[in-house]
């Protein structure tokens, strides 16, 4: 029998999902609140908001964030997705 994976590849470069998950941790850090959706794209230089939604809804797919999307403000990096950046390093 075979097992069924349900999560999505991420279709954006190793180097930019590490760089938007290191923004997240470090935003959070220093302001004590995570970025919004548009602070993101900002940062991983997209400007299109649904853009930025498709590539955050596949980080979430991944595991690597955890996202309330009835939060705003609400995008944090999970124990996965922590563990991905220390081998990224």
């Amino acid at each position: 029998m075979k097992e069924s994976h349900n999560k999505k590849k991420i279709f954006y470069s190793p180097e930019q999902t590490a760089l938007t998950l290191n923004f997240i941790v470090d935003f959070t850090k220093e302001r004590g609140y995570p970025p919004s959706v548009r602070e993101v794209g900002e940062k991983i230089g997209v400007s299109s908001s649904s853009t930025i939604h498709k590539f955050i809804r596949q980080c979430v797919d991944a595991g690597y964030v955890d996202l309330d999307a009835r939060i705003p403000r609400s995008i944090r990096v999970s124990k996965i997705g922590k563990k991905y950046l220390s081998s990224a390093q």
